[in-house]
């Protein structure tokens, strides 16, 4: 409160020292007693006090339905013309109320000190314009550069979350464990094995400086690693899913497989416990459901994975995903991304 009081004191000073110093300049009007004087400074108090909050006032309706980023043309030209107009009808009224109502000048010789008064204000409003886009502008680039910059770390940090989920000892000694064991019992299906496990890595490896694949493209590797569990847990996953082919969206490069290598993660398989994988499309939106069974010794709980994931699609697509249980599952939502 108390700062928003010096604030405010401030404007008015301000205002009070522009009103002197236009006064020493030019004569808009024979200010010749002190009464005259007073009322001068007090209009240039009103009428800067007027023009500031009420182009802030403008400024705060036009930022809520265009954005700087998205339509600078278009939000300047708005911004231009509605403030134009305001600084006109604003002055004209204000001009009307001290000369005609106040000072009783006569109506038809309203027009000279109104004129003069129209162009000092419109130069005026021209010139803080000037300053203040200039100001928008670099403050704009400088948060957008800082987004970029973020952007960039996130998606670092998502790849790189890949990528040491897949050298994980764990990931690594269990899938060793099962080629071992498929070697011994059935050799096609470590070989099936083998380049499976060899397409994940190649999909990971040619991604790598992409931020956005193409569903299908990134379905097709989900489905590769779905094999690839399934000849290691056989029966005791199943995966439902009904998702087409479908090109006309994009996805963030291993998001999808991410989701649902957190299932393995994360849950106990066994005859006991099956799980149960559902993923399908709703409304732009693609889900991965699946069945919990929480481990007990769960290496790292901490959620990075899930945390860089929703960050990026919330940047890339002002909408947020969708992370929770419901009932006795656990369910994900992310935004698809049309193609541009």
């Amino acid at each position: 409160m108390k700062k928003k009081l010096i604030r405010v004191l401030l404007q008015i000073l301000t205002m009070i020292a522009l009103t002197q110093l236009l006064n020493l300049i030019v004569t808009m009007y024979d200010f010749r007693s002190i009464g005259d004087v007073t009322i001068g400074t007090l209009f240039g108090i009103t009428i800067g006090m007027v023009m500031m909050y009420g182009h802030r006032y403008i400024g705060k309706i036009i930022r809520k339905h265009t954005s700087w980023l998205q339509s600078p043309v278009k939000t300047i030209l708005i911004t231009v013309v509605s403030g134009a107009l305001f600084t006109i009808v604003a002055t004209v009224a204000l001009n009307f109320i001290l000369f005609v109502l106040i000072l009783q000048v006569p109506f038809e010789q309203f027009s000279r000190p109104n004129w003069f008064s129209l162009k000092i204000a419109f130069g005026i409003y021209l010139f803080s314009m000037i300053i203040a886009h200039t100001i928008v502008f670099y403050v704009k680039w400088k948060n957008l550069a800082i987004e970029q910059e973020k952007q960039k770390t996130e998606s670092l940090k998502l790849r790189f979350e890949a990528l040491r989920n897949h050298v994980n000892p764990h990931f690594l000694f269990n899938s060793l464990s099962t080629l071992t064991h498929l070697i011994e019992i059935d050799k096609d299906k470590a070989i099936e094995f083998t380049n499976l496990l060899s397409e994940n890595y190649r999909f990971i490896i040619d991604t790598k400086d992409k931020d956005l694949v193409s569903l299908s493209e990134e379905m097709a590797f989900v489905d590769s690693y779905l094999r690839l569990q399934s000849i290691r847990y056989g029966e005791l996953v199943e995966v439902q899913n009904r998702i087409t082919n479908n090109s006309s969206f994009q996805v963030i490069p291993v998001s999808v497989q991410m989701l649902i290598e957190n299932i393995f993660k994360h849950n106990v398989i066994s005859k006991e416990s099956k799980i149960v994988i559902e993923l399908w499309i709703e409304n732009e939106f693609l889900y991965v459901k699946n069945n919990v069974n929480l481990k007990n010794d769960i290496e790292d709980r901490t959620p990075t994975g899930l945390a860089n994931i929703r960050a990026r699609y919330e940047y890339l697509s002002n909408r947020e995903c969708v992370f929770g249980k419901q009932g006795d599952d656990f369910v994900v939502a992310i935004p698809l991304l049309k193609k541009l």
